[in-house]
């Protein structure tokens, strides 16, 4: 994979992940094939997508008002980056228990989550700090991260 120099850290991780689950939910058996693999693939993709979206939100103005508009509007692009983040995380936990992918994919996908759910916490607040905006007016959420795969609990059958 061929990463720009100036690409975030969460855009690689995300597309590193995408590329992943793209690859593993190739190889699911044919009956999970347009339901649960389908939407894997269709989660991811839209985890970059929307990170890019974000990304792409200029946040170099000195107009105020324009500057938190715009801030908004990049949170709203990370909120939902976030809650597909959740949906993706959902939907391997139930695709493992269905046995459409291998415990060890779902960790991979847990643990490539982990980090993109970190590294998108870390952002907005970022943001805050980067373009001198007032930290009462900020709209940083509180975001928890994603709970590593515990697999212990699961017996191989």
């Amino acid at each position: 994979m061929v990463v720009k120099q100036s690409e975030l850290t969460v855009i690689t991780k995300a597309k590193e992940l995408c590329s992943y689950v793209l690859t593993i939910s190739d190889k699911s058996p044919k009956k999970f094939r347009f339901t649960l693999s389908s939407r894997l693939q269709n989660y991811s993709i839209s985890i970059v997508e929307q990170l890019l979206y974000a990304n792409e939100v200029r946040m170099a103005v000195k107009n105020t008002q324009l500057l938190g508009k715009r801030l908004e509007m990049r949170r709203n692009f990370q909120q939902q980056a976030f809650t597909d983040m959740k949906m993706l995380a959902y939907l391997s936990q139930l695709a493992m228990e269905q046995q459409c992918i291998l415990p060890r994919q779902y960790e991979q996908i847990t643990k490539g989550l982990y980090d993109c759910q970190n590294l998108l916490g870390a952002w907005p607040g970022n943001n805050v700090n980067n373009n001198n905006v007032n930290n009462d007016n900020a709209l940083v959420p509180a975001w928890p991260c994603c709970q590593m795969a515990d697999l212990s609990r699961l017996s191989r059958t």
